[in-house]
């Protein structure tokens, strides 16, 4: 068990830094003084908009002054919290909530549920600590990190995450609760401070981004933003904090949110070229709940978070025949037109009487919508139906947007990295693209850049040519760009390949990667193999200003260009750089060790590709950002997780403890004796029985053939092929189940395509298995699963022990559907 780690952090650190006229007095004081609430800008009128067309002009060709607003972040590598595995065992307790439409499963420690505070002290706070730290408070730390990965929470998200889950054990006891979040908020690695009287506790959270309506104390030039709705008087700081807790907490979205679907249709009526027209859009309400309550933030996060899937297919169908055989200059006039008309203007503070931001999905509940809101909607929608580079422009009183244009444009715009972006302004009525309105002040601008959808597309149409060439690209992450469209792959390839008429030979019949440059027209410029006697896998690939960044795994003798690399250990992971040029720098063995007390590691390597350090985790399920980060000195930091080659007593799939007589009877009853251990260790029943079925995957390379899946799913359920005869005709079709150091790969009868629902599975595909401590369990897919029928490819399907639930990550946008074994599948 992890011991006390609480250090003293002096009061004066804060005291001298709150921003306020008394800061010298405050020296060891009761009184906090917090800062009044930042309120977003005022930038929207309040005259009417319905007949706006008179005050619109054109300037023709008129540059507006632009002043590129940079977001302030906080730089930091990420990498894993070095958190301790605790023991799965049947004397913990489970517990559910629900957060937003999602039924939370959590094993906890029955010590945690019973851990209060009623006399408040500091002394007090402090047992509480040291209390809580005695308890399996790992276990219930790596599941809370597990459901914030799952789920696609922003760290803010993970924090309202935290104070549902602390709410719900301490229903009755606030300070209890707070307790909770602020112990688990700095566990989790976020910069938490915790004030008190007598009476009363409550959080302060450091955030990245600036929150609006909420008020806030900054120490050490960091704003420390005070969540309870009601005031604290005579307040203290408790002096303790925990000395890994170093992040803040970002409130961006870096993939969409993944919750439950609750779907609601509302209709969008509009004009286009005098036309009425109305199209059913569809939105998931979990979601919009969830951003009501989440709060208001910087503008450009609205920006650059995209509408939710159910919406964002539901508008691509709805707009779809109207934007058929439409130029590029057309398609954008009639998403003006639908913005301009179809949300009745008015500003935040003739609402809600205060200024507010929404997001995209949001701003389909709204009843009106400022300028603000249009032009983050606009955006969104410019980002589904076209690959437009998208500006946000921020002037003195009004918020619009510009795009750039492929045909020539006449009007207002702004020049930024050598491209026009020509004004495009969806809240006023009538206005055409390169107008605004006279009554803005248009001589000066902020602008930022928003993400558009360009990168992933491209992403999604080179996965569909390599794959066509028989060169399998196992991730998005394995395709980077240069500032001149160029793009860079890092793929594998187990045959004789020919791109632009170059034959590329391959020597054997197992796995090599495939490094190479193709120019923004998709022509080879360069190619590169890292070849072995047996299987390399690609990892990640990364640039940095002219260099190339590689990892990978080997199962042997690295070879390239006739220079071998023999101090590689078999199952090892290996680094490399190349110019962009195409000429490799170096290549370095990592020989990470792989243990019981090891599921992943972290190591530094130097510019000339010495290993400066290694650290090894005990368990990271949780985390996900496994790219090559590099530093400004060209010190590169890799993240790596350990596949499972082999397979112990403690993985869910394999028990060498076990043997089996090679007849139905005896798969059968080892079937039985494994899935009863695993359901006493609180797995959902399905999901044990889905496990113990991998129990006849070794490290060996033993078969599988789909008729003995058969007779485990005869025992199992004999009505089995009654009530789901599509999916056991597809296990009959599938011949056998192959492990080759720790590459699973699927074969079917007669190559057949099998389907399981919305999971399409190619003949010879091919993944691995990642068992994590914890008991859940992800496939990680290197080629040859997709998801439904558009085949969109699986990157990884995460399988949660105890709810039964599968998250399954597709698609060169990392898009999450969460299905669940018993209701979808099953059922």
């Amino acid at each position: 068990m992890q011991t006390l780690k609480l250090y003293i952090v002096i009061l004066a650190l804060f005291v001298t830094n709150i921003l306020s006229a008394q800061t010298d007095s405050l020296q060891y004081q009761d009184k906090l003084l917090f800062h009044k609430m930042h309120q977003p800008m005022k930038v929207a009128t309040s005259e009417t908009t319905e007949n706006v067309s008179a005050e619109i002009y054109v300037s023709k060709d008129y540059l507006i002054k632009s002043e590129t607003q940079k977001n302030v972040t906080l730089d930091y590598l990420e990498i894993p919290l070095n958190i301790t595995a605790e023991s799965l065992s049947p004397m913990n307790e489970m517990m559910t909530t629900l957060f937003y439409g999602k039924t939370i499963s959590l094993e906890i420690d029955k010590k945690i549920k019973y851990l209060t505070i009623k006399d408040i002290s500091e002394e007090k706070i402090t047992d509480f600590w040291r209390q809580m730290n005695l308890t399996a408070d790992n276990l219930l730390l790596l599941q809370l990190l597990t459901y914030k990965t799952e789920l696609n929470l922003s760290d803010w998200g993970y924090y309202m995450l935290i104070t549902n889950i602390a709410e719900q054990i301490h229903s009755t006891n606030k300070n209890s609760a707070n307790l909770f979040a602020w112990y688990f908020m700095l566990k989790s690695g976020f910069k938490t401070l915790l004030i008190y009287n007598n009476d009363n506790i409550a959080n302060l959270i450091g955030a990245k981004d600036i929150i609006y309506g909420m008020s806030f104390l900054e120490a050490d030039n960091q704003k420390y933003y005070y969540t309870e709705g009601y005031e604290i008087k005579d307040a203290k700081i408790y002096k303790y904090t925990y000395k890994e807790a170093e992040k803040l907490c970002s409130l961006s979205f870096d993939k969409n949110i993944n919750l439950p679907e609750n779907i609601q249709q509302t209709t969008i009526k509009f004009y286009h070229n005098n036309t009425p027209i109305e199209i059913a859009v569809k939105y998931n309400k979990n979601i919009t709940d969830f951003y009501n309550d989440y709060p208001t933030t910087s503008l450009d996060i609205y920006f650059n978070t995209q509408f939710n899937h159910i919406t964002k297919t539901s508008l691509k169908e709805g707009l779809q025949r109207f934007l058929d055989d439409k130029t590029e200059q057309e398609k954008t006039q009639f998403l003006l037109d639908l913005v301009q008309t179809a949300f009745e203007y008015a500003t935040d503070n003739q609402q809600f009487k205060t200024q507010k931001y929404f997001f995209a999905d949001q701003i389909l509940t709204l009843a009106k919508c400022d300028d603000s809101d249009k032009a983050v909607f606009f955006a969104n929608l410019i980002k589904e139906i076209s690959d437009q580079d998208i500006m946000a422009l921020i002037f003195e009183n009004h918020i619009t947007t510009a795009l750039t244009f492929n045909e020539k444009i006449k009007g207002n715009y702004v020049i930024d990295d050598d491209k026009k972006y020509f004004v495009c302004d969806p809240t006023y009525k009538n206005a055409k693209i390169g107008e605004i309105p006279k009554s803005i002040k248009i001589q000066h601008a902020k602008i930022f850049n928003v993400k558009n959808n360009k990168i992933n597309q491209l992403k999604n149409q080179i996965i569909l040519l390599l794959n066509d060439k028989k060169i399998y690209v196992s991730s998005p992450n394995n395709i980077v760009f240069d500032k001149e469209n160029n793009f860079y792959v890092s793929a594998y390839c187990n045959q004789n390949v020919t791109i632009d008429n170059k034959n590329i030979p391959h020597n054997n019949t197992k796995n090599d990667i495939f490094i190479a440059k193709f120019s923004k027209d998709n022509k080879l410029i360069w190619y590169d193999k890292i070849a072995g006697p047996k299987n390399e896998s690609p990892i990640d690939i990364q640039i940095y200003q002219n260099k190339l960044y590689i990892t990978g795994q080997s199962d042997s003798t690295l070879e390239h260009n006739n220079c071998k690399i023999n101090d590689i250990q078999e199952n090892n992971f290996f680094a490399a750089q190349y110019l962009t040029s195409g000429k490799i720098q170096w290549i370095t063995a990592i020989n990470a060790t792989k243990s019981e007390d090891n599921s992943a590691f972290h190591t530094v390597i130097e510019k000339d590709g010495k290993i400066i350090s290694t650290t090894y985790f005990q368990e990271i399920e949780y985390f996900d950002n496994y790219s090559i980060q590099i530093e400004d000195n060209y010190n590169c930091h890799i993240v790596c997780y350990f596949p499972n080659t082999t397979y112990t007593e403690e993985d869910p799939f394999f028990n060498a403890t076990r043997t089996y007589i090679a007849t139905k009877e005896g798969y059968t009853q080892t079937w039985q004796s494994f899935k009863d251990d695993l359901i006493a260790l609180n797995y959902q029943k399905n999901v044990a029985e889905i496990y113990a079925m991998f129990n006849f995957i070794d490290a060996d390379g033993k078969l599988i053939e789909g008729t003995r899946i058969l007779d485990i799913v005869h025992f199992a359920n004999s009505n089995f092929k009654n009530n789901m005869p599509l999916i056991y005709a597809n296990l009959n079709e599938l011949t056998l189940v192959k492990n080759e150091a720790g590459i699973i790969q699927v074969n079917t009868n007669s190559n057949k395509t099998i389907y399981f629902k919305d999971i399409i599975i190619d003949n010879g595909a091919k993944f691995t298995i990642t068992s994590f401590k914890g008991g859940n369990s992800q496939i990680n897919v290197q080629s040859g699963m997709f998801y439904t029928d558009q085949k969109c490819k699986i990157n990884s399907i995460k399988i949660n022990r105890i709810s039964g639930d599968m998250t399954i990550d597709y698609g060169t946008d990392n898009s999450i559907k969460t299905i669940n074994i018993v209701k979808d599948i099953l059922n």
